[in-house]
């Protein structure tokens, strides 16, 4: 590039589909995935789900119930889960700015804004310069965290907070990013909810979901640690998740 000004910015942040399809043919290996849901599987209304009090302890808060028995293999919700929350890096400077380093304003006027983005949203680092959090929209954002490996939504990982080392985040646990990809920078939404957020296993009627929270970390070591200890902390009882906490704070 001999000049980069804000409209060739623009043109990286949400490239051309004729971008896309250049990449396509260069790279045709993730295009399949991440411009269209695959319609071999099932995909299940967000009606199938009930929130309800969770059963994981007193101080666990609400929780994700099923309303009738969901198949192994089964998406709950996935269109709806493009229409999700998002804050970007240039956003979450701004707030943390205001938050922290602007005298006038009071930390707690942002309290409640904050709590809802960190506390039920989950976080992509190295996504347009910083770290990209993610809310769903739908009733899938009450999902628990599965202790002790019990989570019956989303990937089928190996590792749960109990094994894992807080020095070294598992080979291969976060997907290693190109600087510039046009298909996930034009989906990225989709790219966030990918395919695998399907069902391991039959889920019950009545039975809770859980999935995995060691996936929405950052993805850099200082929040695998700062969220290893915190899941470790919450499922002891040791300590209570950041929703939990601040309705406790403001009863």
């Amino acid at each position: 590039l001999n000049y980069f000004d804000a409209r060739t910015m623009v043109s990286y942040q949400t490239p051309h589909r004729t971008t896309q399809d250049d990449f396509c043919v260069w790279d045709p290996s993730e295009c399949e995935d991440y411009v269209g849901f695959d319609p071999m599987i099932r995909n299940l209304p967000t009606s199938v789900l009930k929130v309800a009090k969770s059963s994981v302890g007193e101080n666990a808060g609400r929780g994700l119930f099923a309303s009738m028995m969901i198949p192994q293999g089964t998406g709950i919700g996935l269109n709806e889960q493009v229409q999700s929350f998002h804050l970007p890096p240039s956003s979450t400077d701004i707030v943390e700015m205001m938050m922290y380093e602007e005298d006038h304003i009071n930390e707690t006027d942002y309290d409640s804004f904050t709590t809802f983005f960190y506390g039920y949203g989950y976080a992509i680092s190295h996504v347009m310069g910083g770290t990209l959090y993610f809310v769903d929209s739908g009733r899938q954002l009450f999902a628990n965290h599965g202790c002790n490996g019990t989570d019956n939504y989303g990937p089928l990982y190996k590792y749960s907070e109990t094994t894992v080392d807080l020095n070294s985040i598992p080979e291969g646990f976060f997907s290693t990013l190109r600087a510039f990809n046009p298909v996930i920078e034009r989906h990225l939404r989709q790219f966030m909810c990918s395919d695998q957020d399907v069902t391991s296993r039959n889920i019950e009627e009545g039975e809770e979901i859980f999935t995995n929270y060691l996936e929405y970390s950052g993805g850099n070591l200082d929040d695998w640690k700062e969220d290893v200890l915190s899941l470790r902390g919450q499922c002891t009882g040791e300590s209570v998740g950041d929703i939990t906490g601040y309705e406790i704070e403001w009863q």
